[in-house]
C-alpha cells in the first residue's frame, strides 16, 4: 500500500487534472471507465510519439535539479502516455486492493486478496514496479568480466570477479549514483526524482552454456573481509538465449530499416524511455512485418549459466520496499578489503596454479622485452613520418 500511494506521487498530474482524465478524489474512488479513457489516451499518445518524434528532443536537462525542465519533458507525447499507462494500472490495482487491504492492511486481508484473480493481478502489478526500481539502481549487471593474457592462466578472472563483488565497489558506486536524478522516474514526475543507490545484488552470465570455470565454486569466505557469511556466486539457472548474434549485420540492418519505415512511422525511435534494447526491438519488429516468427528466429540456441551475488541479508524483503534499509553482510567502510581478497586469491588460487608446468610455459610465451610477445597487447597507430605528413598538407 506504501508503494501505491508512493507511484501516485511520482507521476506529474497537472496536465491531466487540466484534461478531465484525472481528480483527486478519483484515487479513493476509481472507476474503469476512468482507467479505460486513461489506457486509450495512452495509446493515442504513444502512436503520436512514434510518428513524429526526434531524438534531439530527448536529451537528458543539462541541470538534473531543473524543475521547469523535466516538467517539459514529462508532458511530451511519450512521457504522457506512460505517464497514462502507469497511472492506469495504479488505479486499477488500488481498486481491487480496496476491499481487501484498506482502511488498514492485514495478514487476513492480504491473503484473501490472494485468492482472488484481480488482487493477484494487482500485487504483481506493484511487484512490477518494485523491481523496475530495483533493476535500475540497485542491481547491476557484470557484462564483461575475465583477465587478459597471460594472467588469464593463473585464473586472474576469479580475482577480478571476487573484486566486483567488494566494499570498495559498493562504496564506488553509491558515491557515483548518490546525487543522480534518474532520468525515467523524473520525467514521469516532472520533477527530479532520486533512487536508492545501494548496490545489493550483481548478477552475471558465463561464457559457455555448459559450465563457468570462473564463476564455479567462486566465493569469498567471511573471515577475508570480516563478513558474516561468505559471499558466494550462485548458479541460478539457464537464460533463454535472446540476441541477434547468429544473424549477419546486413540482416539486421535490414530489418531495423523495414521497421523504421512502416507507414505508421518508426515504433522504435532509438530514444531513452522507450524501453530496453532498442536493436532488438526494431529487428523484432521486422520480422513481424515480415509475418516470420520472431520469437523463434531471435533465439540463437546458445543458453548461457546465470549467477547472482547478494550482498545483503535481506535481499527480497528490502529489494520489495518491506524494509527500508540493506543489512548487508559486511563493513562497507572495511579497510584493506582489495588487498585481503587479493591475498585470499594468491594463497586459493595461485600458488597451486603457479606450480603447473604447462601454465609456466604457457607464461613464458608472454613477452615484453623485443620482440614483444604479449597476448594482451594493444596495437597501437604508427605515428605519421615526416613524408606522410608533407603529403597530407
Amino acid at each position: 500500500m506504501r508503494r501505491l500511494n508512493s507511484g501516485l506521487g511520482e507521476i506529474y498530474l497537472d496536465d491531466l487534472i487540466e484534461d478531465g482524465l484525472y481528480w483527486p478524489n478519483l484515487w479513493s474512488q476509481p472507476t474503469d471507465d476512468s482507467i479505460e479513457k486513461l489506457r486509450q489516451e495512452a495509446a493515442v499518445r504513444r502512436r503520436d510519439h512514434n510518428r513524429f518524434a526526434r531524438r534531439s528532443d530527448f536529451a537528458a536537462p543539462s541541470d538534473p535539479t531543473d524543475t521547469a525542465a523535466w516538467t517539459e519533458r514529462a508532458k511530451s507525447d511519450l512521457f504522457r502516455s506512460k505517464r497514462c499507462l502507469a497511472l492506469a494500472e495504479l488505479l486499477a490495482a488500488k481498486k481491487a486492493l480496496a476491499k481487501y487491504l484498506e482502511p488498514k492492511p492485514s495478514r487476513t486481508g492480504l491473503r484473501s486478496a490472494l485468492l482472488d484473480r484481480r488482487g493477484r493481478r494487482a500485487i504483481s502489478t506493484i511487484r512490477r514496479r518494485a523491481k523496475a526500481e530495483a533493476v535500475g539502481t540497485e542491481i547491476a549487471d557484470l557484462t564483461v568480466c575475465g583477465a587478459l593474457p597471460p594472467y588469464n592462466a593463473l585464473i586472474g578472472g576469479k580475482l577480478v570477479g571476487m573484486l566486483a563483488v567488494s566494499p570498495t565497489v559498493i562504496r564506488a558506486y553509491h558515491k557515483r549514483y548518490s546525487a543522480y536524478a534518474s532520468q525515467i522516474a523524473s520525467s514521469l514526475a516532472g520533477r527530479p526524482i532520486k533512487r536508492r543507490s545501494n548496490l545489493v545484488f550483481i548478477g552475471t552470465t558465463s561464457l559457455y552454456g555448459s559450465s563457468s570455470s570462473q564463476y564455479n565454486r567462486l566465493r569469498l569466505p567471511g573471515d577475508v573481509i570480516g563478513s558474516r557469511a561468505d559471499i558466494v556466486f550462485r548458479p541460478l539457472g539457464r537464460s533463454r538465449s535472446f540476441g541477434t548474434s547468429h544473424l549477419s549485420a546486413f540482416t539486421v540492418r535490414a530489418l531495423a530499416k523495414l521497421a523504421e519505415e512502416t507507414h505508421t512511422g518508426a515504433r522504435v525511435n532509438s530514444i531513452f524511455g522507450e524501453g530496453v534494447n532498442p536493436k532488438l526491438r526494431k529487428i523484432r519488429e521486422g520480422l513481424d512485418i515480415l509475418g516470420w516468427p520472431s520469437d523463434e528466429l531471435l533465439q540463437h540456441r546458445r543458453p548461457r549459466l546465470v549467477y547472482g551475488v547478494a550482498l545483503i541479508d535481506n535481499l527480497l524483503p528490502y529489494l520489495l520496499g518491506v524494509d527500508d534499509e540493506p543489512q548487508y553482510l559486511f563493513r562497507r567502510n572495511v579497510a584493506n578489503d582489495v588487498e585481503r581478497i587479493a591475498a585470499w586469491w594468491h594463497e586459493r588460487w595461485l600458488q597451486q596454479r603457479a606450480q603447473s608446468d604447462a601454465v609456466l610455459d604457457t607464461l613464458r610465451q608472454h613477452r615484453l622485452d623485443r620482440p614483444v610477445c604479449h597476448g594482451a597487447r594493444v596495437t597501437l597507430p604508427t605515428a605519421p613520418t615526416a613524408t606522410d605528413a608533407e603529403g597530407t598538407s
